[in-house]
């Protein structure tokens, strides 16, 4: 070896692995600048790339040809590699399992799955389509704002202002220790403590 090399011509088509599955995995899209291992196939495998789910004869026309790259996404040098907490302007911990985006950046998104049990989900906000069943205290620092109805079977104990401009129903008692201003209908089905 001279320790020589040549540049390559750009590779088109290549087929990436991303741990998903034909039902569920996580996509994202590779940018430019990002690292891959490159595996070449030791056969042709365009009817593959192409969509074929049937069986077909192997086509042993070329052998690690530059066409029938595959790319494995997330591989990197150590500086780079997102396992290092320095690369996280967010919370992260060795141990955790983080789901990210932005990593690295002001706008820095993630889910992580902390190693002591916990989740915590770190974004400028957090939308959820569809119904939301929580068991167990919800802890809330800061303001609720409800744009529908609020609807509870339990009791509900505030120790601010309660003000509403929709309908109230409560099946349990109703504690507050604040003022309690309501606009709508008030319908309340246990003790009401103001």
């Amino acid at each position: 070896m001279d320790n020589t090399y040549s540049e390559l011509p750009v590779i088109k088509n290549v087929a990436i692995v991303l741990p998903s599955s034909n039902e569920s995995g996580f996509v994202f899209s590779p940018k430019q600048g990002d690292t891959v291992l490159l595996l070449f196939a030791q056969c042709n495998i365009d009817n593959f790339k192409a969509g074929s789910v049937e069986p077909y004869s192997t086509v042993f026309d070329r052998s690690f040809d530059i066409n029938d790259a595959i790319a494995l996404v997330g591989f990197s040098p150590f500086n780079l590699n997102p396992i290092n907490t320095d690369k996280h302007n967010k919370d992260y911990e060795l141990g955790d399992v983080s789901v990210f985006n932005n990593l690295g950046k002001e706008n820095e998104n993630k889910i992580n799955v902390k190693k002591d049990g916990t989740n915590k989900y770190i974004a400028k906000a957090h939308n959820v389509d569809g119904d939301t069943n929580i068991i167990g205290t919800t802890v809330i620092d800061g303001d609720v704002v409800i744009k529908g109805n609020l609807s509870s079977s339990g009791d509900i104990q505030g120790g601010g202002n309660v003000s509403n401009g929709g309908n109230t129903d409560t099946v349990g008692n109703l504690k507050l220790k604040g003022s309690l201003g309501v606009e709508g209908v008030s319908d309340f089905g246990g003790d009401t403590t103001i």
